[in-house]
């Protein structure tokens, strides 16, 4: 292991201490404070439920539009605490040179097991989520109300793949075929959805209507993943050899996904059902470690080959599904005021992009007056059902009708060189036509 080893190793816990996509796991606009509950704070996006597209139109406006949505940032960080000292001292003394086999089989009690816990803490998810200028955008036609959505989401995850520590006894030397593993994917959509009133329902306390809705969601995904050794003969870091290899590693391919939904509104309640990617459309990754022998550059050759050795860990070759998933909702406007309480719950998980999973509940507080200096307000938490577990704080404001901004902190910590930083963060900044 060399100096560079460890420089690439504290780059990445570097960058994870500095700071949470596939389509519909970051939200965006409002829905980054309140979830994804339809409400009346932002027009309907992707992830929403379409049947709730006539029920963000004022009754008196056939239009509604997004202005300039600035992309929507989210990080996530592994529980990294306090590695960065202990890399240190795993560089000290593997800088030794003419290494006994005593020492070697010492330094392997020791390290061994740091590495192992790199593997499964040291990584950073970011998620973005942009949308294309005066969209998503809602109007009234064909006696409903249609929507149209045109946005780009990314998702990168950097992690680590440890493997043990071994004696060279010809160079009385340490070396180990851990490894930076990057996984990535950039989806474009272009969603298309109509939502109508289907039903005149009063039964009992149930007095409201029945919507219905359906999207329809064409996606091309563009999906890369490298590994890259961190005990390498290149002069470059490993970091910067996956992203030379980005290019060579993508592999581009479409899908098509179908929305369902249903949303019973009444006077002062909603409560809703949004079924998503009931057509699971795939996407395939570039292969990696195939074809090794034939590679002319040494550093990209070795890569290929550390690439095999984890076959039995990764998939060389990968497809990835966006899975089905069901969420429930609910809205209820507060007697004589204008707050209202909502949640949204997932009925199952699901796994993004790059395999971190994802089962969302949130809970939102909302007030918004019909004058339009007041302020809007937004209150939420977020927790992550799945994977991570993790959850956040939310709030936002609308400005004047228009400006929107929403920020999202993690309620857990990590310790990273003496100072504490949320596992998890997000924030985003946009207009939208005014209700």
């Amino acid at each position: 292991m060399t100096r560079k080893m460890r420089l690439t190793l504290t780059g990445l816990l570097c960058s994870v201490g500095s700071a949470q996509a596939s389509p519909g796991y970051l939200e965006y606009g409002s829905g980054l404070s309140l979830g994804t509950a339809s409400t009346y704070h932002g027009v309907p996006g992707s992830s929403q439920n379409p049947a709730a597209n006539g029920l963000a139109l004022p009754k008196d406006s056939g239009f509604r539009s997004g202005i300039l949505n600035l992309a929507n940032i989210g990080l996530e960080i592994g529980p990294v605490d306090n590695f960065v000292e202990e890399i240190e001292d795993l560089e000290d003394a593997l800088d030794q040179e003419n290494i006994t086999a005593d020492e070697a089989d010492a330094l392997k009690a020791r390290f061994d097991e740091l590495l192992v816990r790199i593997g499964d803490a040291a990584y950073l998810t970011l998620d973005v989520n942009a949308q294309v200028p005066m969209f998503p955008m809602v109007f009234r036609a064909f006696g409903g109300a249609v929507g149209v959505d045109l946005g780009v989401a990314a998702t990168v995850r950097s992690s680590v793949l440890d493997a043990p520590l071994v004696y060279n006894e010809v160079q009385e030397k340490m070396e180990t075929r851990t490894a930076a593993y990057i996984k990535s994917g950039i989806f474009s959509r272009v969603g298309l959805s109509y939502a109508r009133p289907w039903h005149d329902l009063s039964y009992g306390p149930l007095n409201g209507t029945v919507h219905i809705g359906g999207r329809l969601n064409v996606i091309q995904g563009r999906l890369s993943k490298q590994i890259a050794a961190l005990d390498s003969s290149s002069e470059d870091d490993a970091f910067d050899r996956a992203q030379d290899n980005y290019d060579a590693n993508e592999a581009t391919s479409t899908g098509v996904g179908v929305d369902f939904g249903l949303m019973f509104a009444a006077e002062r309640y909603q409560l809703g059902l949004n079924l998503k990617n009931l057509t699971a459309p795939k996407f395939d990754y570039g292969p990696v470690g195939v074809n090794c022998a034939s590679i002319a550059d040494e550093g990209q050759r070795e890569d290929c080959f550390v690439a095999q050795s984890f076959g039995d860990e990764i998939a060389l070759n990968e497809t990835f599904e966006l899975e089905p998933q069901a969420t429930v909702e609910g809205l209820y406007r507060i007697l004589g005021s204008n707050w209202t309480v909502n949640t949204s719950l997932d009925l199952n998980e699901v796994n993004n992009v790059v395999g971190d999973k994802y089962q969302w509940w949130a809970a939102g507080l909302g007030y918004r007056s019909q004058r339009f200096w007041l302020p809007a307000l937004r209150l939420g938490l977020r927790q992550n059902l799945a994977g991570s577990k993790l959850s956040t704080a939310n709030v936002g404001f609308t400005l004047f009708g228009v400006l929107n901004l929403d920020v999202s902190y993690g309620l857990e910590t990590v310790e990273y060189d003496g100072t504490s930083a949320p596992r998890n963060a997000g924030i985003n900044l946009g207009f939208e036509m005014p209700l």
